[in-house]
């Protein structure tokens, strides 16, 4: 029955058949193999012949590289030209699509060509090849990363996974690649990986000869496939056992969002060069916590690099609004972040609200949900300014500034706090608990004209004077400024 199958399937290669726009003897693919591995690869390959002529094909790249490619269709200056392939030709694969194609990946994974492919490129920033009015995002690639996993690729070299391939570039975005754990486990030759979007990393991963490593995750997409990577996912990333790498760009996420990622931090495997020892050229960009990169640049890590340029944030500053309302009060918090190539920049990166009776607002309540709020995160910047519109007490005589204080200075890494009110009066400020420990201090200001604007107004200019920066080098403020 076998001897039958496999008769029947080199008669089929027998006859040239059109693939990718070019005659090629299937029979020379298959007659060595066995008549389950040719049923496979004849499936893969009916599948290649339902593409449309215009998005499939065997060509060579602007770079030499000689691949076979479907799906979305290469730019005209991207000098692709029809070359006559070879079986060697057969271990490089460019899949310019989505999950919309699932099937297409089901098959490759397993056909032989999975087994024998050295590179290997899934995706493209371009939605062209796409059915209409598809509920499936084109840029979220965690299905096909689901079904790739499922696979074994032992003689793979280079991936590039959710990549902005150039000759076939659409918008230069990146979507989400999901939990790619599995499917670099099963990739044990691997030395060159490209990984374009948001993705998972569950535990770290070992990938002995990896030599060069780029990370993209390109922040302000609103898309629901991209979710940003986590603080354990880039822990493991950085955790993980590269021996050979020699060159890294880790482009993460910088727009932070306290509830889910206060800023990176290095784990101490990385800095003491024990999961990256051969590591000579890093680029860095990302929301750090504060000191991260301080903390790299002095590590044994950072002093045998060779070249090292970042880019990265680091949180520096939190300022919380309170605005009260009816019925709601609304806590604002926003990250005023620098790096060493420019100013400081503010982000907003949480709103919380209190809900209280209308008029009625326990000022004790909101002071310790921020107070949870930074300790749940462990974010504790140098200054927290805080802006109060409505001169709030609780029965102790505390604002709401004098209340995170209270709650946070016993602490070794206490911030400094600063309380902006509106137009508060010399009869008002006598009922104010006042405090001074050490370097920590609550200080106020008096605004007033415009009050909501005016607040706004002062602490800008002190931002721009730097004033801040004199006050976190342990210096003192004038406790009114007009």
């Amino acid at each position: 029955m076998l001897e039958k199958l496999f008769q029947s399937y080199c008669v089929r290669a027998d006859v040239s058949t059109k693939i990718f726009g070019i005659k090629v003897m299937l029979k020379r693919l298959l007659y060595l193999k066995s008549p389950l591995v040719a049923k496979q690869d004849m499936a893969f390959l009916d599948l290649v012949l339902r593409f449309p002529d215009e998005h499939k094909g065997f060509s060579e790249g602007a770079q030499g590289h000689r691949k076979w490619w479907l799906g979305a269709k290469p730019l005209p200056p991207c000098r692709y030209v029809t070359t006559k392939p070879t079986y060697d030709d057969l271990c490089s694969f460019l899949f310019v699509m989505g999950a919309h194609h699932l099937d297409i990946f089901e098959a490759y994974i397993q056909s032989s060509f999975s087994k024998d492919v050295q590179r290997l490129f899934v995706g493209t920033s371009s939605a062209e090849y796409s059915p209409i009015n598809s509920d499936v995002d084109p840029m979220d690639y965690s299905l096909v990363t689901e079904v790739l996993s499922k696979g074994w690729y032992p003689r793979l070299k280079v991936l590039w996974l959710g990549s902005t391939e150039l000759l076939f570039n659409g918008t230069w975005s990146n979507g989400s690649v999901g939990d790619v754990t599995k499917l670099l486990k099963k990739m044990p030759n691997l030395s060159n990986l490209e990984i374009s979007g948001f993705f998972k990393l569950n535990e770290p991963i070992v990938l002995n000869n990896l030599t060069c490593l780029d990370i993209e995750v390109l922040h302000g997409l609103k898309r629901k496939a991209c979710l940003e990577p986590s603080l354990d996912s880039v822990q493991n990333l950085l955790s993980s056992n590269f021996p050979k790498l020699k060159e890294a760009q880790y482009f993460l996420q910088c727009e932070g969002d306290l509830t889910r990622n206060p800023g990176y931090i290095f784990p101490k495997v990385f800095l003491d060069m024990c999961s990256h020892p051969s590591l000579r050229k890093l680029t860095l960009s990302g929301l750090f916590q504060k000191g991260e990169i301080k903390k790299l640049q002095q590590s044994r890590l950072g002093q045998n690099l060779e070249t090292f340029y970042h880019d990265a944030l680091e949180a520096y500053i939190l300022m919380v609004h309170i605005e009260r309302g009816r019925g709601l009060t609304f806590i604002k918090a926003t990250a005023y972040t620098h790096t060493e190539h420019a100013e400081f920049t503010a982000q907003e990166v949480y709103e919380y609200q209190v809900e209280h009776d209308a008029g009625v607002c326990q000022i004790e309540s909101v002071y310790q949900s921020v107070v949870s709020l930074l300790k749940a995160h462990e974010l504790f910047p140098a200054l927290i300014v805080v802006r109060d519109d409505t001169f709030l007490l609780d029965n102790n005589g505390d604002t709401l500034g004098s209340g995170i204080f209270n709650q946070l200075s016993h602490r070794d890494n206490a911030p400094n706090v600063l309380e902006i009110m509106n137009s508060i009066g010399t009869a008002e400020r006598s009922k104010i608990k006042t405090h001074n420990v050490g370097c920590k201090q609550l200080l106020y200001t008096k605004t007033s004209g415009y009050e909501d604007e005016y607040g706004d107004f002062v602490f800008d200019k002190w931002l721009e004077s730097g004033f801040l920066d004199t006050m976190l080098q342990g210096q003192q403020f004038h406790n009114d400024f007009h």
